[in-house]
């Protein structure tokens, strides 16, 4: 325990009062899982008793003198299976609270400190593993912390771009072939010059779950080969650049014709 002296004028002349001591560590136990443990004034305490869990930062969250901690939660232990997710857990003096569990993310929690206090921005994607079918249903969320629990303040999500005809791990999952994958294509004639041209992929798939598209090409005339960008969508839309249809992959990124090559707007 530590001692926080203060001096108070017109009052009594000098005053200390005392500081709990709070630590926090992560342990490995003999499962390969994880303890959250934390220490105060050398007394421990099992906060979190089972999963993959990873300090992010500790740090002073409610201005109040005690350490709090911004806890990381892999749900795929390590894998790219599945996003992570964070948990706040802080410590008032008597006693610990730990705040719901928040995001399925993939870019890495963000934290912002303001005058109105901490920010937390998390991901939470709708599906289970980076490519998943349910690509287009991911949010961003923003909460706060306010009195020991996040609050939701803020909530985005993607808007998909609609096509005019598509290739998705939507639409063509259920034509997959596990054991033999074919090329997949669709037919359209992407220069206006009255012959059909073709987008052709593949697809990969891991653990019976669709993950992306992978080796997509245009074939124009039958002739020229373009290579597009490893993506989840591919759809063309109505208008057009130099000449040719402009694209877009995934939920909202279009790609223009340049004269030789598709690229990113």
């Amino acid at each position: 325990m530590k001692n926080l002296c203060l001096l108070l004028i017109y009052t009594i002349p000098f005053v200390c009062l005392s500081q709990d001591e709070v630590y926090y560590n992560i342990l490995e136990t003999e499962l390969g899982e994880d303890k959250l443990i934390s220490s105060v004034n050398e007394e421990d305490f099992i906060l979190i008793d089972s999963g993959c869990l990873y300090i992010i930062d500790i740090l002073d969250l409610n201005y109040d003198g005690f350490l709090d901690l911004i806890l990381g939660i892999s749900n795929g232990c390590g894998g790219n299976c599945c996003g992570d997710s964070y948990q706040i857990i802080t410590y008032d003096g008597s006693q610990f609270h730990l705040s719901e569990i928040i995001g399925w993310d993939y870019g890495g929690l963000k934290v912002f400190n303001s005058s109105f206090g901490y920010f937390f921005e998390v991901e939470n994607n709708s599906s289970n593993g980076i490519g998943q079918t349910n690509f287009c249903q991911d949010k961003t969320e923003l909460y706060k912390l306010n009195n020991h629990k996040l609050e939701l303040i803020n909530e985005t999500t993607i808007e998909i771009i609609p096509s005019i005809i598509e290739i998705s791990t939507l639409n063509i999952s259920q034509y997959f072939n596990r054991e033999y994958p074919e090329k997949i294509y669709i037919e359209y004639d992407l220069n206006n010059d009255n012959k059909p041209d073709s987008i052709v992929t593949s697809m990969t798939e891991w653990n019976n779950r669709y993950i992306t598209l992978f080796d997509i090409y245009i074939r124009v005339n039958n002739q020229i080969k373009i290579e597009i960008p490893q993506s989840k969508r591919i759809g063309i839309l109505n208008s057009v650049t130099n000449g040719f249809h402009d694209l877009v992959i995934d939920c909202d990124e279009i790609l223009i014709w340049n004269g030789t090559e598709y690229i990113r707007k």
